[in-house]
């Protein structure tokens, strides 16, 4: 590897929000001040255009046109997104911002909250920097 650093063991969260009005707490554990594209999963548990806002970062991934049961994954590593939906013209429903997670030297609590009820699982590898 001829990165600077090392990865923990992959972590994994996995919520579900179903009053959209409440945030969840993710708080990431790498070593490394900064951001990452983690890998998600999301089920849409109703129609209509999905934003996940994280509150530490300001960004916001939106996909419109989301359909009940259907599974949107973003792989953070290679910025690539898909859906079991093969009707659903994704990649002009998206705002090609990836999901990031991060941490400031303040605090490693990322403020998520979505504007449709859905589950998303999200996992990544924290960076751990090596021990001099």
């Amino acid at each position: 590897s001829d990165k600077p650093y090392g990865y923990g063991q992959e972590q994994s969260v996995s919520w579900t929000f179903g009053d959209t009005s409440v945030p969840k707490i993710f708080s990431d554990m790498s070593d490394d001040v900064g951001f990452i594209y983690p890998n998600v999963r999301i089920t849409c548990n109703a129609n209509g255009n999905l934003s996940i806002y994280n509150e530490l970062l300001d960004c916001t991934t939106t996909i419109n046109g989301c359909k009940v049961g259907e599974v949107i994954s973003l792989d953070g590593d290679v910025q690539f997104i898909s859906t079991s939906y093969s009707n659903h013209d994704i990649c002009n429903d998206f705002n090609y911002e990836f999901f990031k997670i991060g941490n400031t030297i303040n605090t490693r609590n990322n403020r998520i909250t979505v504007s449709l009820p859905c589950e998303i699982k999200i996992t990544y590898s924290p960076i751990i920097k090596d021990t001099p």
